[in-house]
């Protein structure tokens, strides 16, 4: 008796084949902050704006990323345009079926508003991820108002912005500035009897880095135990205006790289121009059995921590020089 005996030849090799299985990735998005005018009595620019949360990662999809730099100051002499909102920061997950993940540059500041000195001067900060600061006097009616927030949840991760302060009154009458907005707080007005600037808005708390990583890679602004990200710059007065926690620049000074922090106010037609904005930064938290690889970089530097944070691995990006955007594309496997 014969039997016959099949033997098939279709078997497949299943060794190797890539695992696209979903994770879950902490997040953290900071635009740049906004930059400040040389218009007498100006006010702070705007912290860049935040998104923070929990986002699905697709193993084996590029997204395309970018960390936005900072808004730049007049560019001076005198009384000259060139004052700009931070630039965004972005995660593209559209190649994966999902967002795309903007936080949105914080706002420029203003100063003395209306048209004399042949120009027409903005009225209000600029909005913004949070917005830039008002300004102004009191005495000519040029004062102005801050700049609104224009950072939205994008779902599932929560948006972070606040508006500038608003220029209301001094006594006597003299040329200041309001607060820029911090992602944790609005700027703070000018309705005092002492002249002095307005303080920037406090930034926003996050614990997706220890205070010890961001003081190593010169990351967000470490106060006591915590790390705050996007701070609104002062603005300038008889006496300065102090910066945001978050890297909000104090009144006649730039915000802080790698915060996201709004420039401080200028000096009225300073000859030098007006002051920048910090750059954002992109922090993403992924489980230890992953592996980021980033391509196509141009202007973005990649800081990973593998050991401080147990059972999970931390990419850090970052601009690799103030006033250039970084750009780049990560891939997870």
């Amino acid at each position: 008796e014969f039997r016959r005996v099949l033997f098939r030849s279709d078997w497949k090799n299943f060794v190797n084949t890539p695992d696209t299985t979903p994770f879950n990735t902490d997040v953290l998005i900071v635009a740049g902050g906004g930059g400040t005018t040389t218009l007498c009595g100006s006010g702070g620019g705007g912290g860049g704006g935040i998104l923070s949360g929990t986002l699905s990662i697709t193993p084996g999809t590029g997204y395309s990323i970018q960390v936005g730099a900072g808004g730049t100051g007049s560019t001076g002499p005198g009384y000259t345009t060139g004052y700009t909102n931070g630039a965004n920061s972005f995660l593209d997950a559209s190649g994966a079926g999902g967002n795309t993940f903007t936080a949105n540059g914080g706002g420029y500041s203003a100063g003395a508003g209306g048209s004399f000195d042949g120009g027409v001067w903005p009225t209000s900060g600029n909005a913004g991820g949070s917005g830039g600061g008002g300004g102004g006097y009191q005495g000519n009616g040029s004062n102005t108002t801050g700049g609104a927030s224009t950072q939205p949840n994008i779902s599932p991760l929560t948006g972070y912005g606040q508006a500038g302060g608003s220029m209301v009154t001094t006594s006597p009458a003299d040329y200041v500035g309001a607060g820029g907005g911090g992602a944790g707080g609005v700027g703070q007005d000018v309705n005092n009897s002492n002249n002095a600037g307005g303080n920037g808005g406090v930034g926003h708390i996050s614990t997706i880095i220890t205070t010890t990583m961001a003081s190593a890679n010169s990351i967000g602004e470490v106060s006591g135990s915590d790390v705050y990200y996007s701070g609104g710059g002062g603005g300038k007065g008889t006496s300065a205006g102090t910066g945001g926690l978050g890297g909000g620049g104090n009144s006649s000074s730039n915000g802080t790289a790698a915060t996201g922090g709004g420039g401080g106010g200028a000096t009225c037609g300073n000859s030098g121009g007006g002051h920048t904005g910090g750059s954002g930064v992109l922090i993403i938290k992924y489980p230890d059995t992953k592996t980021c690889t980033l391509s196509s970089a141009s202007g973005l530097t990649e800081i990973v921590d593998t050991t401080s944070i147990s059972n999970f691995k931390v990419s850090m990006f970052k601009v690799t020089s103030e006033g250039t955007n970084g750009t780049g594309t990560i891939t997870f496997s």
